[in-house]
């Protein structure tokens, strides 16, 4: 209620109250105002006006309570609006990065000499970032592979190299320029 007196019945009636002084200078019962002085002490002033422009300046005052609350409002919306579009930005930031497993399997490596999980680490660059970002490494499906684990994947992506070592012994595996979110197939002849 207390809203709704604010925004619209105070500046209603401060219309009302202007219409009636702008009226009363053409209609008839203008003419018992001409000449009415209105005395008001308030705030350690004591003034005098004419009873027209003490209304006047009521509903003026009335009118524009509801335009500043309004307004008051609207900075209010638009604050919170702009709150609303950065979560979403960083929402869908988040929505568009993803976590791929990549199953792998190792050149010139069999079940016989496969490395230990333990003791690998894995780790991939991104063009033009020299800061490498690691990589979880998990068994494989089979006995002769590993699974990687990417973590904040987007479509633009671009890792210039991934690269897979054996702590234990010091042998690396890499590859490099791939696009984890468009794979490349090699088609073979029929």
């Amino acid at each position: 209620m207390d809203s709704l007196l604010i925004s619209y019945i105070l500046p209603l009636l401060g219309v009302v109250i202007l219409l009636f002084c702008f009226g009363s200078f053409v209609l008839p019962y203008g003419e018992r105002f001409k000449g009415k002085i209105q005395k008001v002490k308030a705030f350690g002033m004591d003034l005098e006006v004419s009873v027209i422009t003490f209304f006047v300046i009521v509903g003026v005052i009335l009118a524009f309570t509801g335009v500043y609350f309004h307004i008051q409002d609207y900075e209010t919306r638009l604050v919170q609006a702009q709150k609303d579009r950065d979560l979403a930005k960083e929402a869908l930031v988040l929505a568009q990065t993803m976590e791929i497993k990549a199953v792998i399997t190792l050149e010139n490596v069999n079940e016989d000499n496969m490395p230990q999980l333990e003791n690998l680490q894995c780790k991939y660059f991104l063009y033009g970032d020299d800061t490498p970002v690691m990589v979880d490494v998990i068994k494989g499906y089979r006995s002769d592979q590993f699974k990687l684990i990417l973590r904040d994947i987007c479509p633009k992506t671009n890792i210039a190299q991934l690269v897979l070592e054996d702590l234990s012994n010091g042998k690396r595996w890499g590859k490099e320029n791939f696009l984890p979110l468009e794979p490349v197939y090699e088609l073979r002849e029929d």
